[in-house]
């Protein structure tokens, strides 16, 4: 097999956050162990949370969820954002930026991959919003907060959110061409 520099690709660092553990290695564990990631939650936990009582006692309702821990311990400075900022981000966005300096840290060129060739693929996932496609993170739990849109304008709003300026936000934070 020959590499063909203009058309091969290859993927030489990995990072993910994966519901029941924080990287790969834990994934892998939970995988050979048979240990599945879905949280059963009990009736006062989900009152705790929000969930209205009628539902949370209706026979129908699956009270089960897969989701990532520890997103709020975003580190907004490492990657050039303000508090306010990364209070307004997506999510999502903290975790990809987080997962995408852990791939280059397990590829060896985290810090020193600025001016390199590094091709950033990305999206983030939607919800539907009024039958339309949409992230909700924003119009669900920013939106109202006056004090936390405080000195952000609407442009900053969508490229903190909007997934079409992910990859570009990661490559320009991360100095990537």
């Amino acid at each position: 097999m020959t590499f063909d520099s203009t058309r091969d690709v290859a993927i030489i660092g990995l990072s993910a956050r994966l519901p029941g553990g924080p990287d790969l290695d834990a994934f892998w564990r939970n995988l050979l162990e048979g240990r599945h990631a879905i949280r059963t939650f009990t009736r006062d936990e989900l009152l705790a949370d929000g969930v209205p009582e009628a539902l949370a006692c209706r026979e129908d309702y699956v009270p089960r969820s897969a989701f990532v821990e520890d997103t709020h311990l975003f580190d907004a400075s490492f990657f050039g954002f303000s508090r306010r900022e990364a209070e307004v981000m997506d999510p999502q966005f903290r975790l990809f930026f987080e997962c995408a300096w852990e791939a280059l840290e397990d590829a060896g060129h985290a810090g020193r991959a600025a001016g390199m060739r590094v091709g950033v693929f990305a999206t983030s996932g939607m919800s539907l919003y009024s039958g339309k496609a949409m992230n909700t993170y924003f119009r669900t739990n920013v939106q109202h907060q006056a004090e936390a849109l405080e000195h952000l304008d609407q442009i900053q709003i969508k490229v903190l959110n909007e997934r079409d300026y992910l990859p570009t936000q990661l490559s320009y934070r991360l100095n990537l061409t």
